[in-house]
């Protein structure tokens, strides 16, 4: 790196306030909620950062000429880079301006019966689920929080790994079928319990269960739901207890990327629809599976591609705008090369699912693909800041790099 370059690049969050004239609370806000563009070094104990002089003046400069509904609290020359401290505030969280991202470690399972696993998994999934559908927060996804699994880590490490400010961390003791649940939410930053709560029922009141656990951290969080969000907040991804089940079992075994594994996927998503009728979530799921075979270049007879256009129909009849219906068909249009397409889907499910990791970076991986690399930049940077562990996900800085030409 030349010398010019190491003065244009700024090497800590008090050189980027300072660049901006702003708090380090204010200019970290901005990175959570805005897009300012920083970026992170993942190392081994925690994660360090930087950004570059001319991204944080194109940022400025985006915002001056953003829409006029901005003008007011988002930063721009004109005002001097941002608001004022505590005129915009973080996620509907009143003064405290970096509640806005958190991280759903995985829950830990004891009891007599390990087949009964699954509980703390599902779980996790669904919480993590639900708040990815609210504009008000940022969540860590489900892959960079399972890093975390049993670890020893402070949770002050954690958080700084992940980018987040509180972590949700819980156990379950489940004796057959009945269920306790020990939860705590961790402010990170001050290494304290906001609070420490326990939920007990029977295996057929899970959802009830996952549902009081997200409503407590919202209330914690003071976040403040629109309407569109307080109507489908709590809706669990599949009604049924034993095929919520095998869809949980079918996405972890579609993971392992075999051909063994993938059929086992299928068989239980076939068995869920049995329970369930139809399901556009299922429908969904299936398609991905079917295009997984052709992701792992795993050769079948079957026509899979054909076959996951008939699931997509499917979903598109049961519900069009599930955010998990536009993403089986970004996938689709991607496979067949049809980009443009891919990237309108994706989008119309981000709209309702701003943090679903595998969205985000399809949705990068498009915009790559057919020079969009300006309106790349931030769905990288948000995808950086919820995926921030994934191996693929921490190459798309450096593949958007690459394509604008700067290969140092």
């Amino acid at each position: 790196m030349s010398h010019a370059q190491r003065n244009e690049r700024l090497e800590s969050w008090k050189a980027i306030a300072r660049y901006l004239g702003r708090s380090v609370r204010t200019v970290r806000r901005w990175e959570q909620q805005q897009g300012l563009p920083v970026h992170r070094l993942m190392h081994r104990a925690q994660a360090s950062v930087f950004a570059f002089r001319q991204e944080l003046d194109d940022w400025l400069e985006s915002r001056a000429q953003g829409p006029a509904e901005h003008s007011s609290d988002y930063p721009s020359p004109e005002n001097g880079g941002g608001t004022s401290e505590g005129t915009r505030c973080a996620k509907g969280t009143g003064d405290k301006e970096e509640t806005a991202a958190i991280a759903v470690l995985p829950f830990s399972f004891a009891g007599p019966e390990p087949a009964q696993a699954w509980v703390s998994d599902g779980l996790t999934e669904e919480i993590i689920g639900g708040f990815s559908r609210l504009a008000k927060l940022r969540v860590t996804s489900r892959t960079s929080s399972a890093a975390f699994k049993g670890s020893e880590r402070d949770s002050g490490a954690i958080a700084s790994l992940l980018g987040v400010t509180y972590l949700l961390e819980g156990s379950v003791v489940g004796d057959g079928r009945r269920l306790r649940i020990n939860v705590r939410l961790i402010d990170a930053q001050r290494d304290a319990h906001v609070w420490s709560r326990k939920f007990a029922g029977d295996m057929d009141q899970i959802f009830d269960i996952q549902e009081r656990i997200a409503r407590a951290v919202i209330d914690a969080l003071h976040l403040h739901l629109a309407p569109a969000e307080e109507a489908a907040f709590g809706q669990p991804t599949v009604n049924d207890l034993a095929a919520w089940r095998r869809v949980l079992l079918a996405r972890e075994a579609a993971l392992r990327w075999r051909p063994d594994s993938l059929d086992q996927a299928r068989i239980l998503l076939n068995e869920a629809l049995e329970l369930t009728g139809e399901n556009a979530v299922i429908y969904a799921t299936m398609g991905r599976v079917l295009l997984n075979y052709q992701e792992a270049g795993i050769p079948t007879e079957e026509d899979l591609l054909e076959e996951a256009r008939s699931w997509e129909e499917r979903a598109r009849g049961a519900d069009p705008g599930h955010p998990e219906t536009r993403i089986l068909s970004g996938w689709l249009a991607h496979a067949t090369g049809d980009l443009g397409r891919a990237i309108e889907e994706l989008d119309k499910a981000l709209e309702h699912d701003r943090d679903h990791p595998d969205a985000l970076l399809l949705l990068a991986h498009c915009l790559l693909r057919t020079g969009q690399t300006k309106r790349a930049r931030p769905v990288i940077d948000h995808l950086m800041a919820v995926d921030p562990l994934t191996p693929l996900t921490r190459c798309m800085p450096g593949f958007l790099d690459a394509m604008e030409g700067r290969f140092e």
